[in-house]
């Protein structure tokens, strides 16, 4: 399992590196030319640095310091950014990353996500649930569908598996 940890000032080009590369394969295909640009300036390493004084950015690594995933929380509360690399989801990751953060899972605070589609499944792993169930919001060109998990909750059992692609801000 890769170590999460904070992430380092000098990483955040890697973070990003691997936040678009994760969206580009499982995101982008599904946004509109809108979405594409809107989230490339949300995502820009300019854009982290930028954030990074008030959001809190979690990352995890492998031994050889390669990252795999990376969490970016605003405001305490908010799920801001979750990516794991392809090749380690549903290995855990997410949920390591979120355990850095916030701790036990019956110790998270009420916590909010703006997911994409594709990655609700693995948000409801971790006990959150859609706001209006089948409701798909678009924002600047980002389809996204609002969740939330409340204070303690149950976090979607031990298995193990709940690694979000992505999420929008």
């Amino acid at each position: 399992m890769p170590r999460c940890r904070a992430m380092r000032a000098e990483e955040t080009d890697a973070a990003a590196a691997l936040a678009q590369r994760v969206y580009d394969a499982a995101i982008a295909p599904h946004e509109s030319p809108e979405g594409r640009a809107s989230y490339a300036r949300y995502a820009s390493p300019e854009a982290m640095r930028a954030r990074a004084a008030n959001h809190a950015v979690t990352v995890a690594e492998e031994d050889d310091g390669a990252l795999v995933g990376v969490l970016e929380v605003r405001d305490g509360t908010h799920v801001s950014m979750l990516f794991v690399d392809p090749r380690c989801q549903r290995a855990g990751v997410g949920r390591a990353l979120l355990g850095h953060a916030f701790g036990a899972p019956e110790a998270w605070p009420a916590l909010t996500v703006n997911s994409t589609p594709g990655a609700v499944d693995a948000y409801e792993r971790l006990g959150f649930v859609a706001e209006a169930p089948g409701e798909v919001v678009e924002r600047n060109g980002i389809r996204f569908v609002p969740m939330c998990r409340a204070a303690g909750g149950a976090g979607g059992g031990a298995g193990g598996g709940a690694d979000a692609a992505a999420v929008v801000p």
